[in-house]
């Protein structure tokens, strides 16, 4: 499925900023790991940080022990597929922007339908928050971005 029409400019900013923190942290793929911190980075506080992280610094060790310390040669002229983890999350993220509402698919959907999944990548390497799909359901709504 084409998500090209659907995906918000906003997001599809962030996918390459993703791509550009996969290649600089050793990986040849784009994770939703990766796509939380380049939401990050690019959203500052319309983004989820604050939901995980209380300070700058928490976020920057987080970040720091993302990197992968086997760093295999990359070749940075190619297009980088996302890990099925990732693929699943846009796919939901679709669901997640009919149930909301919303004209375009933005980074927020993905994250919301990635953190469904507790057993995913992004549930597991995140702090652990009480409530955090309600938190996380708010913080979008109240953030006005998914207008």
């Amino acid at each position: 499925m084409d998500f090209k029409d659907t995906i918000s400019e906003d997001t599809l900013k962030i996918f390459a900023l993703a791509r550009t923190i996969s290649l600089s942290f050793g990986y040849d793929y784009i994770s939703t790991i990766h796509l939380f911190i380049a939401d990050c980075m690019i959203r500052k506080e319309l983004s989820f940080k604050s939901i995980f992280f209380d300070d700058e610094e928490l976020f920057d060790t987080f970040c720091e022990n993302q990197r992968n310390l086997e760093k295999i040669n990359l070749d940075y002229n190619v297009t980088l597929p996302l890990t099925k983890e990732a693929a699943l999350a846009l796919q939901e993220g679709e669901k997640e922007r009919k149930l909301f509402g919303d004209e375009k698919i933005t980074i927020s959907h993905l994250i919301l339908s990635a953190m469904k999944d507790d057993n995913s990548l992004i549930f597991a390497s995140l702090p652990k928050v009480k409530n955090v799909m309600i938190k996380l359901t708010k913080h979008h709504i109240e953030t006005q971005y998914h207008k």
